[in-house]
């Protein structure tokens, strides 16, 4: 009988280990026991189940022998009164930093600066926080002098606000982006800015930051690279610096302003177009395009159209703006690698050097075969490789180079800045010269060195069109700056600038400040032209003779024959009488109504505008010059639809006299917040006109004209013209420096066979016979707006050869240009619009050398230079 226990399992023997003579090994042969006891647990098990039992107080603590909570109910209350004060102790808003856009300037200890430009509109971002709560309110900024009081406009009893919705969620960091302009004749030292309890409600906090305003003559060179340190060289050429040692303040000899971002996630650009006015140039260097979002990509293809100009460095960033907004106007595309070496780069020697330190590769540079794209050129090529391209982009232009622009060996060459400026600027040639004890550069053909229009070439026609005496008469000389001296007929334009001012000679002192070139103007050509059809226009339509004979008329019909024939139907002949009264009181308010259609009693608005077209670019920049009047005080609202519009009060002569205040105008950008449901609209509100004046506006935005202007040779003299836009146009035209063409009237989407002509070199109005057929444009008019002087003045701007051999097209439209809502509305409105297409581009200059460099011209005056980095001093 077994007498193991029943949970016990019979295991079979092991086997025997050789060399061990044991009595398992023979089972047979072991005595007979009695059952072996359970087995106990094995000691390594035991010692670990000893050392866990003496870790876990370790582990668990002893929690289990006191409270949770060893705090009294009062000490729980103290400490969370203590939590609560400190985070009461945080201030309830902060601005973190503010910055212009474009960001990345600093000085020599890398301090960000914040440089604005007087005439510009200027975009800038305050990085904000709410500690405490949710706010929702508004941001309100404007331009204060040292005094901390306002700055009026230009010309006007106005004085400028600018603001935005704000949300800020408690304890969260927003960029808050928004507008800021300042007056060119400026006191301007600070820009303030403060936070407001709702929709222009109180304030609750704020800050004032100083800016420096920048001189005319002086724009931004924009860096986009992803290592922009390595551009730092830039600060230092002389294309950029543009010597003067006599100035007071010798950074305001520089041409350009270096901004270098650090971008990570956005670039800090504008994303409305205007706000590119005061960037000359756009260094673009393996940047991805995504770090510009799609307002701010729109806002750089309009700068380049209006004559922007982007430098592309070269093998690295063709891939990168492959399949961009760039790519399609790129003037190449990228090729195979190419190993750049030393006798490949002799072209640049060729062409630039100045000394006798000529370039030298000591390795091969990276470099790309390049494909020239349709319309490009090449400036500078080695063995038929283009080593340098350019492509005309509208106005603009975009120039590449097949290696990069940060190669050291490069930029450390003493003629880099010779190839800087001619090459890749495309700016004329210049000369050093070292007098009385300091270094100037001029250039070469005599022109002010400071002279803003050889450092930008952004132009628009509204703001940048000027005209002689013999165009625009008397209006030039009282239109005016205050300062201005008598201008000559025919006077040469670079002794003055656009408002009079002389231009700064060499050694003469410090520049005048102003706008500059593509600057907000209402002392243009085209604003004297305007502000002079518009005062002839506005106000009342007095009634003529036949209105008063039809009102009069009517009346009498109404009351005698009409009213008795009424009655004597009825057989209540004797009613007529008592109908009588209650007829004349009903006739005089018909004819005050009527009067108030007739004569504009209650309110009128007469609007100029002015549409410029870049060939076949989309998109169009339109300025309305606007009058308002009323016989009744009323303040009026602006709306726009364009979030890229811009408004003002016309300075129509409207000086402020001593003792008057200051009428506050908010002009108001709402962009489109996820949080919010407002629509993204931009507004100017607060233009108080008296009863029985004129009040006058002027406004700028980028308009999506439908398409522009084709231009296709047909053989010989003959071309066709397409009108792409969606205006049909009356009293078209197509001009040049010595061509001229009459088309006639071109409906939206048609098309036209012209045959342009010799055009005399004296001829100001070549279309006068065809153009005094159209009451909108005749020479002699009595009644309503007229475009003759605005259509004079693009003929004789396009066709003087000023602007390299343009070829525009010029007409005008009747039909309404959408985009603006006046509030309150006017019963009278009367809109005209001149349309200005450039269909066709004269060639760049040729890339010329500089006659000597700044070392040739301490040589030649017997002095060593100055070591690097002496004369430039932040």
């Amino acid at each position: 009988m077994n007498d193991a226990l029943p949970h016990e399992v019979h295991r079979p023997p092991k086997a025997a280990i050789p060399g061990r003579t044991t009595a398992m090994a023979h089972p047979q042969s072991r005595p007979h026991t009695s059952p072996r006891p359970r087995k106990s647990l094995p000691r390594r098990r035991v010692v670990g189940w000893l050392v866990w039992l003496c870790l876990a107080p370790a582990v668990v603590g002893c929690r289990g022998c006191r409270s949770d909570d060893p705090l009294t109910e009062e000490e729980r209350e103290a400490k969370r009164e203590e939590l609560k004060k400190k985070e009461q102790e945080k201030p309830n808003f902060e601005f973190l930093r503010f910055a212009v856009q474009p960001g990345g300037v600093e000085d020599k200890e890398n301090r960000q600066q914040v440089f604005i430009k007087p005439g510009h509109w200027t975009n800038a971002s305050l990085l904000s926080r709410a500690n405490n709560f949710d706010f929702r309110g508004e941001l309100l900024s404007e331009t204060l002098d040292m005094t901390a009081r306002p700055v009026p406009l230009d010309e006007v009893p106005f004085e400028l606000r600018t603001t935005r919705p704000v949300i800020l969620p408690k304890g969260q960091r927003r960029m808050l982006e928004f507008s800021v302009f300042m007056p060119v004749e400026t006191r301007g030292k600070n820009v303030a800015t403060r936070l407001l309890r709702g929709v222009g409600g109180t304030p609750v906090f704020g800050e004032t930051q100083p800016i420096r305003p920048m001189p005319p003559h002086q724009y931004y060179l924009l860096v986009l690279a992803l290592n922009p340190d390595s551009y730092s060289f830039l600060k230092s050429l002389d294309s950029v610096t543009a010597p003067n040692e006599s100035l007071i303040e010798p950074l305001h000899a520089h041409h350009y302003r270096v901004a270098l971002p650090h971008i990570k996630t956005l670039a800090p650009v504008p994303s409305q177009t205007l706000g590119w006015t005061s960037i000359a140039y756009v260094i673009w260097d393996d940047l991805e395009p995504k770090k510009l979002s799609t307002e701010q990509q729109q806002a750089m293809l309009d700068w380049l159209h209006w004559g922007g100009q982007l430098i592309v460095s070269g093998p690295e960033t063709l891939p990168t703006l492959k399949g961009s907004f760039l790519e399609e106007f790129l003037p190449a595309s990228a090729g195979e690698t190419w190993q750049i070496k030393a006798d490949a780069l002799q072209p640049l020697n060729a062409g630039w050097l100045k000394g006798d330190r000529a370039l030298k590769a000591v390795r091969a540079w990276s470099g790309v075969h390049v494909k020239l794209a349709e319309n490009a050129a090449t400036l500078v090529a080695s063995a038929g490789e283009p080593l340098v391209a350019e492509r005309r982009v509208g106005r603009g232009r975009i120039v590449l180079t097949a290696f990069r622009l940060s190669q050291r060996e490069l930029h450390e060459w003493p003629s880099f800045d010779n190839f800087f400026n001619a090459c890749l600027l495309r700016r004329p040639p210049r000369k050093f010269r070292f007098t009385n004890e300091a270094l100037y550069v001029d250039w070469l053909d005599g022109h002010p060195s400071h002279d803003a229009q050889r450092v930008s070439q952004v132009r628009y026609f509204t703001r940048d069109a000027e005209a002689p005496p013999k165009l625009l008469g008397d209006l030039v000389r009282t239109r005016s700056a205050p300062t201005a001296p008598p201008v000559d007929e025919f006077q040469q334009a670079n002794q003055f600038n656009r408002f009079g001012m002389p231009q700064i000679q060499p050694g003469e002192g410090e520049p005048q400040y102003g706008s500059g070139p593509a600057g907000w103007n209402d002392f243009s050509g085209a604003s004297n032209v305007a502000l002079d059809a518009l005062r002839k226009a506005a106000g009342i339509t007095v009634p003529d003779a036949r209105f008063v004979v039809m009102v009069l008329g009517a009346y009498i019909a109404v009351l005698v024959p009409i009213n008795w024939g009424f009655f004597r139907v009825l057989g209540r002949v004797e009613w007529a009488w008592a109908a009588a009264p209650v007829i004349s009181v009903g006739g005089a308010l018909a004819v005050v109504y009527l009067a108030q259609l007739d004569i504009g009693f209650a309110r009128s608005k007469s609007e100029l505008a002015v549409l410029e077209v870049q060939g076949t670019y989309p998109r169009g920049h339109l300025t309305r010059y606007l009058a308002l009047y009323s016989s009744l005080g009323t303040r009026y609202q602006l709306r726009f639809d364009d979030q890229s519009a811009a408004a003002l009060p016309f300075a129509a002569g409207q000086r402020r006299v001593i003792g008057q205040g200051l009428t506050t105008v908010a002009y108001r950008r709402t962009p489109q917040l996820a949080e919010d449901d407002e629509v993204a609209q931009v507004t100017l509100d607060g233009l108080e006109i008296s009863s029985n004046t004129t009040g006058m506006v002027h406004s700028e935005e980028m308009l999506d004209a439908g398409g522009g202007f084709g231009w296709q040779p047909l053989g010989g003299n003959r071309y066709r013209l397409t009108n792409d836009t969606r205006f049909a146009l009356e009293g078209v035209g197509v001009i040049g420096p010595r061509h001229s063409a009459w088309a006639g009237p071109v409906g939206a989407g048609a098309a036209v066979t012209v045959e342009l002509l010799d055009r005399k070199a004296d001829e100001t109005d070549p279309w006068s016979d065809q153009l005094d057929k159209a009451t909108v444009t005749v020479e002699q008019f009595t009644d309503g707006l007229n475009l003759r002087s605005m259509y004079r003045l693009a003929q004789n701007q396009i066709g003087d050869g000023r602007v390299g051999g343009d070829l525009c097209v010029v007409g005008w439209t009747a039909d309404e240009v959408s985009g603006l809502t006046i509030r309150p509305d006017t019963r009278q409105s009367r809109q005209l619009t001149l349309v200005v297409g450039h269909i066709d581009y004269g060639p760049l200059p040729v890339a010329s050398s500089d006659e000597n460099s700044r070392l040739l011209a301490y040589q030649a005056a017997g002095r060593l230079p100055p070591a690097e980095g002496e004369e430039q001093k932040e």
